[in-house]
């Protein structure tokens, strides 16, 4: 996934970005927090579009990188403000991001489950059904990830 179109080797800070010193990390979560901004756009398509770019760049995650604790927390509340956002589409795009989120930094989102789990319950009630597919496989993975089965 390439959020850039053109990718310097040496920026104006002086980070060289060919993956050397961890340089090629902090332009990744440049990147990131742009994808955050974009999911609190007014526009629904926007927001669905950066919830579907997080996703992406959540699969991307390779084992050694870490995320700083601050963009870890930010992108977490992110999902949790639109996990009931008015738009179903947000809704089903947040889910599916927050479903990988939760795969890969389980420990980390264990602090956030009373957040999240009374809004994913409103979200059973929902009437869309692609908005009750993507809260009951949520629920299931949250079942399965914490219960220890």
């Amino acid at each position: 996934m390439h959020l850039r179109q053109e990718s310097p080797s040496i920026s104006s800070n002086g980070y060289d970005f060919d993956g050397s010193n961890g340089s090629y990390q902090y332009r990744r979560e440049e990147d990131l927090y742009v994808l955050l901004d974009n999911a609190n756009s007014e526009d629904w398509a926007a927001r669905a579009n950066a919830f579907e770019q997080i996703n992406e760049f959540i699969s991307d995650i390779k084992p050694q990188e870490h995320l700083s604790n601050n963009l870890m927390d930010q992108l977490i509340q992110t999902h949790i403000q639109h996990i009931n956002d008015h738009h179903y589409k947000v809704v089903v795009s947040c889910q599916e991001s927050f479903s990988r989120l939760i795969t890969i930094y389980n420990s980390r989102v264990l602090q956030y489950l009373d957040q999240i789990i009374p809004q994913l319950f409103i979200n059973l009630t929902e009437g869309k059904e692609k908005v009750s597919a993507s809260t009951n496989f949520l629920i299931n993975l949250i079942n399965k990830i914490y219960s220890g089965k």
